[in-house]
């Protein structure tokens, strides 16, 4: 009687295993997936009858994506195609991109479905939004890094220690070694090959240009931010790297200043996958600075930040780059503080920056506005005075 008793419980163990392993319950979950695996251009019926495939990246032309394929008998994707649809606006921020047999979605910071193609919104039922939601942030927590501030971190990446870098845009890896840093981490790549790897990354030239980057030490991936030029004291020999380069994360600063570097910290968030978070809660000053690091580092998401298309450095017939903010010409407590009940305000910024080759020091005065307490805010005009 035991006997039988034991086996028909371990046969109840078995089922119950099968029924709800990851595999059945989530699909295969494949993190860091290679270029090659993207599943673009899309080819109907590639996936499981019924499943859904979400994809989750940087940004759209990353090559450096995480998947996750979800089948089943609930039938996601069908659930999905059946839902209604009404006319809407192009989503803002991406999160994800959601595959059926049938089509493609976007899946917004907002938790809304949308056609791909037509961006149409997919009205979908509440159960399933928050099988997607769950579903997205399942993927982004294998996709992004940990914002870990850098008191923790230097805590496990000491000096003399190693650690994998990867590019959260083109997937790229390679080895460095902590040489230096109090502030924040001086690194070196660790040989010929990972210095090729790292030039490769800025397409073949030295730049001091951030960009945003996992940094992995045993086992944990790090949101963090580098750049990618070679300065100061040199280590390691025959790696034919000429000094070290910077690693940044949450809350260090440069050998310059105590406050953290803005262009870093931008990089740092969308290591994280926060970025989207952070540009809607964001106040007004904030906005500039995230504005002025989009310019200064060429990133695209420079457009999601205006309104309209104002004058703004930007859009000049010549080419502006804006080496830094100096300082606000109003004080950020007051600031915020006189902002929170407005729905559009003008603050003055010093900037540094240049053209035609001659630096340049001037005032501009940046107007943002939006429409309620609960919408974020934009910049609708941009005017530098003495120009």
């Amino acid at each position: 009687m035991k006997k039988k008793s034991f086996s028909s419980l371990y046969f109840m163990l078995i089922c119950f295993c099968l029924l709800f392993s990851p595999s059945t319950v989530f699909g295969k979950h494949h993190v860091y997936v290679s270029e090659t695996d993207k599943l673009v251009p899309f080819s109907p019926g590639s996936l499981p009858q019924g499943g859904i495939t979400i994809i989750v990246k940087a940004s759209v032309h990353a090559a450096f994506q995480s998947k996750l394929t979800i089948s089943g008998q609930e039938k996601w994707g069908q659930l999905i195609e059946a839902s209604p649809r009404i006319s809407s606006s192009e989503p803002e921020f991406i999160r994800a991109i959601i595959y059926t047999e049938k089509n493609r979605y976007l899946y917004s910071d907002e938790q809304r479905l949308f056609e791909q193609d037509s961006y149409r919104e997919v009205l979908v039922t509440n159960s399933l939004r928050t099988h997607l939601e769950k579903w997205v942030s399942l993927t982004e927590q294998k996709h992004y890094g940990l914002l870990s501030p850098w008191s923790e971190v230097q805590q496990n990446f000491k000096r003399m220690a190693y650690g994998t870098v990867t590019d959260i845009e083109s997937g790229e890896q390679f080895r460095v070694q902590r040489r230096a840093g109090s502030d924040h981490a001086d690194v070196q790549p660790l040989t010929k090959q990972d210095t090729l790897i790292m030039k490769r990354i800025y397409q073949g030239k030295w730049s001091w240009k951030r960009r945003a980057i996992l940094l992995t030490i045993n086992g944990k991936h790090y949101a963090a931010s580098m750049h990618g030029m070679p300065h100061g004291g040199d280590g390691i020999p025959e790696n034919q790297f000429n000094g070290h380069f910077c690693i940044h994360f949450l809350g260090s600063s440069t050998h310059k200043r105590h406050e953290p570097d803005a262009g870093h910290q931008f990089m740092i968030q969308k290591a994280a996958g926060t970025l989207y978070s952070a540009l809607r809660e964001a106040s007004p000053l904030q906005i500039i600075d995230y504005y002025l690091t989009c310019l200064r580092e060429e990133e695209p998401l420079a457009s999601f930040l205006v309104a309209g298309s104002p004058s703004s450095l930007a859009s000049m017939n010549d080419p502006v780059y804006v080496r830094e903010r100096l300082h606000p010409l109003l004080d950020k407590m007051t600031a915020e503080e006189q902002t929170s009940d407005m729905f559009s305000v003008t603050i003055p910024v010093k900037l540094s920056y240049a053209k035609k080759g001659e630096n340049y020091q001037r005032v501009c005065y940046f107007t943002l506005v939006r429409g309620s307490q609960w919408d974020r805010w934009r910049i609708a005009e941009m005017e530098l005075v003495g120009e």
